[in-house]
């Protein structure tokens, strides 16, 4: 394989002998077709550690590194201003022309460029100065050129091959507020007076910024993928930063320092408008994260399947399924606020909160004595998964696979992808009576010795097998 550059050739074989021969090969080839080669430049011997226009190669290690000459260059360079001098812009465009070849050799180099290109510009423009303008080295921009003196930032080197994306988040803002989605999650959030006025740019970067905070558990770690409409703040995500907007930049450095710090390795393309059609709604206030509602045929299945529970526990006047609900906020309809802080004892009730309440749901659920027909993902990899089904009094029922499954009342919206929750009702209770009457009815249920067992995991399919967690035999689901 030859990697070419002008008249600068990189030949790269699988082995040394592969290697002598496609040099031997590539030489006189080039010398029959006229090429002058020269030798003094060129490295006829075969290595695992080449330098190739001014980039150290590790090929055992897949790392690019810069070699020491532009090192020493660099060092010297930077060194004309410390202390603080001032030097004409040639010299900063001289010290800024450095830095940039080696963009794909230093990691974030683009970012720790960004203070002194914008300290530049904001005493230089070419359109007006001659190439010789004096320009001060403020105090603020000292510890940002000695980043570049320190040893262990500029020679660690690049992967010759970026990860690939592990988790792809999709972000939008308005005028309103901002959304995201983490499929099959979402959340949104509404702007405060101080970024109502903001530039819609600024907005769009903000709505990445808390999407990766919200999602921070499951980006740490992670090489993340920003789906965004915005072509401003994904070039300026895969750029590092930028040099038209100093507030734009400024986020966008916080932003991939805090990225650094979690180890997460950040990128964004571009989408259609029409394309984004969730986290565009989730933005405008269109979809609230915490109102989707059970399709309602669905839902007086299950109650006609189980039993008619007393009250909705997580409902609101546009979702509630019973004529008795619990709702977040006042209601002058609705039968108490804030259903986590009412006593549960004898209640019958349906629960279908937010994701992120379910564990303590069930700390509810543990602590009081009552009967419960909560919604909820069946997700065995969950934490809270060996709980539900201790509490277990009726065998799980599996909602069905539609595209109307659920929905936002206020809007009509469907979720883009509710089979992924794969949502399942799980009657729970403490009641140890009532558990031990559903293991004595489960002991009809089990297979025969003759036939296969269940293995001892959890597939997508929901032929589960639950006999690891707590002595539990066999659980066969329904499926509704």
């Amino acid at each position: 394989m030859i990697f070419m550059y002008l008249d600068d050739w990189l030949v790269v074989g699988r082995s040394r002998g592969e290697m002598e021969v496609a040099l031997q090969l590539t030489w006189q080839l080039a010398s029959d077709l006229g090429f002058l080669i020269n030798t003094k430049k060129s490295h006829p011997v075969p290595s695992q550690v080449p330098t190739f226009l001014g980039a150290s190669l590790d090929l055992r290690g897949g790392l690019a590194r810069p070699s020491e000459d532009r090192l020493l260059n660099l060092r010297q360079c930077v060194s004309l201003f410390l202390p603080t001098v001032v030097a004409p812009a040639r010299a900063w465009l001289r010290l800024l022309g450095l830095m940039a070849s080696l963009v794909d050799l230093v990691d974030f180099c683009r970012l720790r460029m960004r203070p002194i290109q914008l300290h530049l510009l904001s005493f230089y423009r070419p359109r007006w100065h001659p190439i010789d303008h004096p320009v001060p080295t403020m105090s603020w921009l000292v510890p940002h050129l000695r980043w570049w003196l320190v040893e262990a930032n500029i020679t660690q080197g690049r992967v010759f091959r970026p990860p690939r994306p592990s988790v792809l988040i999709t972000t939008d803002a308005s005028g309103y507020g901002w959304g995201a989605t983490l499929h099959p999650r979402q959340v949104a959030g509404v702007w405060g007076p101080a970024h109502q006025s903001s530039h819609i740019n600024i907005l769009e970067m903000l709505a990445v910024t808390n999407a990766l905070k919200h999602f921070q558990s499951d980006v740490r770690g992670q090489a993340v993928l920003v789906r965004c409409d915005n072509a401003t703040v994904v070039a300026y995500i895969n750029h590092q930063g930028g040099t038209r907007s100093g507030h734009l930049c400024a986020l966008t450095w916080d932003l991939i320092l805090w990225c650094i710090h979690h180890g997460i390795a950040l990128s964004a393309v571009h989408i259609p408008g029409e394309e984004n059609v969730t986290a565009d709604a989730l933005s405008r206030g269109w979809i609230a994260p915490t109102e989707w509602s059970l399709l309602p045929q669905v839902a007086q299945s299950i109650f006609r399947l189980i039993d008619r529970p007393h009250v909705d526990l997580f409902a609101s006047r546009m979702n509630n399924q019973l004529p008795i609900y619990c709702t977040r906020g006042p209601d002058p309809n609705a039968w108490q606020t804030d259903a986590l802080s009412v006593r549960w004892d004898g209640l019958l009730a349906y629960a279908f909160p937010p994701i992120s309440l379910v564990s303590r749901v069930l700390t509810k659920i543990e602590q009081e004595d009552c009967r419960i027909l909560l919604i909820a993902p069946f997700w065995p990899r969950q934490p809270c998964f060996p709980r539900l089904v201790r509490l277990l009094v009726h065998r799980p029922v599996i909602l069905p696979r539609r595209a109307d499954l659920l929905y936002q009342p206020s809007s009509g919206i469907n979720h883009q992808a509710p089979g992924d929750l794969h949502l399942t009702c799980w009657v729970l209770s403490r009641d140890p009576s009532a558990q031990q009457a559903f293991r004595d009815e489960l002991q009809q249920l089990q297979p025969s010795p003759v036939e296969p067992q269940p293995e001892r995991c959890t597939i997508a399919d929901y032929a589960i097998s639950l006999n690891g967690v707590d002595g539990n035999p066999f659980i066969p689901p329904i499926l509704l």
